[in-house]
């Protein structure tokens, strides 16, 4: 573990922040709506300065893309993409299945992610060429030789149509899952437990942190695309080599 560059201070950071966090879930807090569809929470807000000031100590010189308070990039080819709290429906719904997500990036390249699920205590950090382990442990992604699989598919009903039907030319079976929080699923996949993930129109916060989780435990992310439309955001094509 030593040979890892910022996993012990980001494992400090992360397990603070999910105290933080924890300390507000099924507690009073203020909510607001930020968008259409979309809800911010002061819990939300809260933590997010506290990533951006504890991790401003780690590299000074870096950057920030937060959820909350924009692109502070300061012409930096280093920056911190941060969710403070990812899925924060399910947490304001007493859903304990939301994640706090951190990723330092180079040249919009991730280097290093860092994912603290505070409800289990399980902190999952990945960084390039160096592996994915979740509380210390190697994660080694599971390539299952299966006739049926789940999937996050987060597109439309034409393209998960089209999903199913190019899966079943491989007699492959689909069960289609919706968990509320990207970085979970990230998650599952890194660990098999969710076999494909396909995101569209999806933030660069929401995702910047899982691809390297997903990468370095040995599945793989078959494609990200930056949308040409809206800075930030892009699609994502993710998990089970044998389902591409």
């Amino acid at each position: 573990m030593h040979n890892l560059k910022y996993y012990f201070q980001l494992q400090d950071i992360m397990m603070r922040s999910g105290r933080l966090v924890m300390n507000y879930f099924k507690a009073d807090y203020a909510i607001f709506e930020k968008a259409k569809y979309s809800i911010v929470t002061a819990v939300d807000v809260e933590n997010e300065a506290f990533l951006k000031k504890e991790l401003a100590l780690i590299m000074p010189q870096a950057g920030f893309c937060a959820e909350e308070s924009g692109y502070d990039h300061n012409d930096s080819e280093w920056v911190w993409v941060i969710d403070p709290l990812d899925g924060t429906k399910n947490f304001v719904k007493g859903i304990p299945h939301f994640c706090i997500m951190v990723a330092l990036t180079y040249k919009n390249e991730t280097m290093v992610s860092a994912i603290y699920v505070p409800v289990l205590q399980e902190f999952y950090y990945a960084e390039k060429n160096h592996g994915a382990f979740c509380n210390g442990k190697v994660i080694e992604f599971k390539n299952r030789s299966i006739k049926g699989g789940f999937a996050f598919v987060d597109c439309s009903l034409d393209q998960v149509r089209d999903i199913r039907l190019k899966l079943k030319e491989k007699e492959i079976q689909i069960s289609r899952r919706y968990f509320g929080s990207a970085g979970i699923d990230a998650i599952y996949v890194a660990t098999g437990s969710i076999d494909l993930i396909v995101f569209q129109d999806i933030a660069w916060w929401d995702v910047a942190a899982g691809m390297l989780l997903i990468q370095e435990s040995g599945g793989l992310v078959c494609d990200y695309r930056k949308s040409e439309e809206k800075i930030g955001y892009g699609a994502l094509k993710a998990g089970n080599k044998l389902f591409f």
